[in-house]
């Protein structure tokens, strides 16, 4: 009896090369990253840009989406710890950026204070 094989998906790659270059200016600043939401994350690349920062997830079905705003709309970035399961402290490589909403995301990625630095000079 023949076999059936599963249909193949074609998977565009134009969007995720750089997705924060062809519509807000170069990218200053890139790194893989994991957004984190309570016990929820996601894993994804952290751009940053003249003009705004995105998130933009690994994976389009099983994640947290994507991430989006404006540096304008930046209060505050600062050094957090990552959590495992949202309340055990695993790293010290994660920065929170607080929005002037008061929303607030979490991402662990290597060279925080470089982040940091970077994010803080976008937004000044």
């Amino acid at each position: 009896m023949p076999v059936k094989s599963a249909p193949q998906q074609t998977i565009s790659t134009a969007h995720t090369a750089n997705p924060a270059h062809s519509a807000h200016g170069p990218t200053l600043k890139s790194a893989f990253a994991t957004l984190q939401i309570g016990a929820a994350r996601s894993d994804g690349t952290l751009y940053l840009t003249n003009t705004e920062v995105l998130f933009e997830p690994l994976s389009k079905a099983l994640s947290l989406g994507r991430c989006r705003f404006s540096r304008q709309a930046i209060s505050e970035v600062q050094q957090c710890l990552g959590k495992g399961a949202g309340i055990l402290p695993l790293t010290r490589d994660a920065i929170r950026i607080t929005l002037n909403s008061g929303e607030h995301y979490e991402f662990v990625l290597a060279n925080p204070d470089q982040w940091i630095n970077a994010l803080q000079a976008v937004a000044g």
